[in-house]
């Protein structure tokens, strides 16, 4: 059964593979030795009406990750959430863990008063409100 919830110090380790499958799946390169993922997340979670951070889990094993980013517009009353991460391993995709995903993501926009939520991909953006989940 997977389970949504906010990641943690100790899941460092997965979201690392769950980065490297990616790099691995697609053209994406950077340096991961470069990046501290440790004080990346501890200065996010410092600022949680700002980031927010969630991991699929089933078991002790990681399904999918997502990282979103609130901030406040001009155009927008509440404000907008930015997925800007979204990786699901190759072995849970199309099982709906993305969809799991981004429907937290949602809850949690909602939470803190956000009413835009906007999804980068590396071709194409997509926005809509928050009244519903964007169909791809």
């Amino acid at each position: 059964m997977i389970k949504i919830r906010e990641i943690y110090h100790d899941d460092l380790d997965l979201l690392k593979g769950l980065v490297k499958e990616l790099q691995q799946s697609t053209q994406w390169r950077h340096d991961l030795d470069s990046i501290n993922f440790d004080s990346m997340l501890e200065e996010m979670g410092s600022l949680p009406s700002i980031y927010s951070n969630i991991i699929a889990m089933e078991g002790r094993k990681a399904a999918g990750f997502l990282s979103m980013i609130c901030y406040k517009t001009f155009l927008n009353r509440g404000g907008t959430a930015l997925i800007t991460v979204l990786i699901v391993s190759g072995k849970y995709r199309r099982k709906g863990v993305g969809s799991m995903l981004i429907e937290k993501a949602v809850e949690i926009a909602k939470q803190i008063g956000m009413d835009e939520l906007e999804v980068g991909t590396a071709s194409k953006p997509r926005s809509c409100k928050l009244r519903s989940v964007c169909a791809a």
